[in-house]
């Protein structure tokens, strides 16, 4: 009996490799949407609450727990939408891996960034300039609230946010080099109302940006870009403590 079979196989194109990121613009412009509005509302709302409970809102106990509840509202809102669409889910598609950069170089790194951007502040010529910021760190209990918040979900908020969601997203559409550098940017700008609107410090920040940015993009992984911002943060805190005892 003869094999009427072909005496050949056609290979199968190979499936196409998935998208990294998963979402797109799209997406984007929707969590813009929706997180926005929600942010405004919780602010309203954090202002009714502070004047039937006679709160005052800009004290750094206040903020830090304003800030901390519009954050968990915000990563609800990007949480809902990788599930939601693409029944993905949320830490790892935002970066949270391993990371081939060790835990202690990062911390390391975070420590010599500060330092370096200090002496580039320098150069610079960064003028005094009573910035919110600075009147929350002088206040009675400011400076140890914003110390924690700063060291712990600052920096696990903000590099989710930049670094996880924005930074891969403007990679893929801009190129490696112009997709770092304007999120970086965008990062400095943001920085720039709570310190005075001061161009030297948004150039500052924008710099220490560029450096998460680019270690997040060569280690693959958002957690040890979290690790250095969590350092090279404390290590300005202590600075700003320091000095601060120092000149009483």
């Amino acid at each position: 009996m003869m094999d009427d079979s072909p005496s050949y196989i056609i290979d199968a194109p190979a499936p196409a490799p998935p998208r990294t990121p998963i979402w797109d613009w799209r997406d984007a412009g929707l969590f813009a949407g929706m997180a926005i509005p929600c942010v405004f509302l919780l602010y309203l709302i954090g202002m009714l609450a502070a004047k039937a409970f006679q709160i005052k809102l800009d004290s750094a106990p206040a903020l830090v727990v304003f800030q901390s509840i519009a954050y968990a509202a915000i990563f609800f809102l990007l949480a809902a939408i990788l599930r939601l669409t693409y029944d993905a889910p949320f830490w790892s598609s935002l970066g949270w891996l391993p990371s081939t950069v060790p835990s202690l170089v990062a911390i390391a790194f975070g420590i010599s960034l500060a330092f370096a951007i200090g002496f580039l502040g320098g150069l610079l010529k960064v003028p005094e300039v009573d910035s919110p910021m600075k009147k929350l760190l002088s206040s009675p209990n400011g400076g140890l609230f914003l110390a924690i918040f700063g060291i712990t979900v600052a920096p696990l908020a903000e590099e989710l946010l930049f670094r996880g969601f924005l930074q891969p997203l403007m990679v893929r559409s801009l190129g490696a080099v112009a997709g770092i550098g304007l999120t970086s940017v965008l990062f400095g700008v943001l920085h720039l109302e709570q310190n005075g609107r001061v161009w030297q410090y948004g150039a500052l920040i924008s710099a220490a940006g560029l450096a998460f940015g680019v270690l997040r993009h060569l280690s693959g992984s958002t957690r040890t870009s979290v690790i250095t911002h969590a350092s090279y943060n404390g290590t300005l805190f202590f600075a700003f403590f320091f000095a601060a005892h120092k000149g009483q």
